[in-house]
Parts: C-alpha cells; structure tokens; sequence
C-alpha cells in the first residue's frame, strides 16, 4: 500500500536534527501516507518534532507532530508556509500545502525533489528558530562522502 511505501521514505529519507526529524518523501499519491507517516515518526526514541511533505501534483504537502511543549507546531507551521500557500493547525498536530510554483519550470524529477527539500526544510527549521547553517554543514558533509 502507499502508506507503507511512504513510510519506508520516510524513515530511508530521515535527517535528525537534534530531537526535530525532517523527511522528505518525494511523490506521493496520497496526502494521508504523510498524516500516518508523521505520526509513526514522532514515537521514535529521542524525537520530539516531525515535519514530513511530499509532492503531490502542482503541490507541495506537509505534515508535522510535535510533543515538546515549548513548541506549537500549528503556530510554526503557519509562521512558515502560510504567506506561501495554506497552513495550521495545533499545538501538535499540524499541516501545510504549498503550491510548486517557481520549481514547476524545474523538469528534472530528482532535482525537483532535492530543491524542494531543501526550501521546506530551510523554511521550517527558521520557523523552529534553529539556524539553517546546521543544514549546510549537513549537506557539504554529504556531499564530500556521495
């Protein structure tokens, strides 16, 4: 099922950040998979902030699970995407849909998966007032080792 298929994404595609995992699915099929995704992600040891999206036609759609009390995910969902599409929700429990928009012109499907994540996560790891620095360094790691 897609679900499951999400899901297998989801956690092959994790990047931890301290106690916030980010996952970027690719295309999906089904917006609920990202629902049940984040939910399943969030009972991993050590996590305490989930955000997952995937591309599902012209947008980009997201999912996010919080139990740290300090944040308000529906609050950091908005602060986020809401000036580029739809988000909310509420204190743990929280969506977004974001249309492509520019990265429509981007015809490479594994290129646009990679800028995509890379806008969403740099979004909303800002919104979670950490630094996006912590992802470049990530990201340079990653790419003396591939």
């Amino acid at each position: 099922s897609e679900t499951l298929d999400v899901l297998g994404e989801a956690i092959r595609n994790r990047r931890v950040i301290g106690s916030i995992l980010i996952s970027n699915v690719g295309y999906i099929e089904d917006r609920d998979s990202l629902v049940q995704a984040a939910d399943y992600l969030l009972r991993l040891e050590g996590i305490s902030t989930v955000l997952v999206f995937g591309i599902l036609g012209d947008e980009i759609h997201m999912s996010a699970r919080s139990n740290d009390v300090r944040v308000n995910i529906g609050k950091v969902m908005e602060r986020a995407f809401r000036e580029l599409g739809s988000a909310g929700g509420h204190p743990k429990a929280a969506g977004a849909k974001v249309p492509l928009g520019l990265f429509k012109a981007v015809k490479d499907k594994e290129t646009l998966v990679r800028l995509v994540g890379d806008a969403v996560t740099k979004k909303f790891l800002e919104a979670l007032g950490k630094p996006a620095e912590v992802l470049e360094e990530r990201s340079t790691e990653e790419k003396k080792y591939s």
